[in-house]
């Protein structure tokens, strides 16, 4: 899968997706406000593309679940799909081990001890 990670911190929040296009014309590129997600300590976020759906997952340090989001193409956002159980999340990592490109799976990192799905 294409994926991408960011490492950040802090308490409750309201992580931002901002929408980015450019004008053709100028090249000047353009972010707006497209999503926002609830977070609590939120350390590290990943994207990652399964069989052309995307998916959103956030480290959360301090709570006890790290939410991972789903792209609705008929919504045209993202939405919940699952709290994942992780304990002290600070970051994560998405890779396809295999060539058939079936699998896909979502490293976590965590503080202390892990927390079984």
């Amino acid at each position: 899968p294409a994926s991408q990670s960011w490492g950040g911190g802090g308490g409750a929040a309201m992580s931002q997706l901002f929408r980015l296009s450019v004008d053709n014309r100028t090249g000047a590129v353009r972010a707006e406000l497209a999503q926002t997600f609830p977070t609590l300590s939120a350390r590290d976020v990943e994207h990652v593309s399964i069989n052309g759906t995307s998916y959103l997952m956030f480290a959360q340090q301090d709570a006890p679940t790290s939410p991972l989001y789903r792209w609705s193409r008929d919504r045209r956002r993202f939405e919940l799909q699952q709290r994942v159980p992780t304990q002290g999340a600070t970051r994560l990592g998405a890779f396809l081990p295999g060539a058939n490109g079936t699998d896909s799976y979502m490293l976590v990192a965590q503080k202390g001890d892990a927390v079984v799905c």
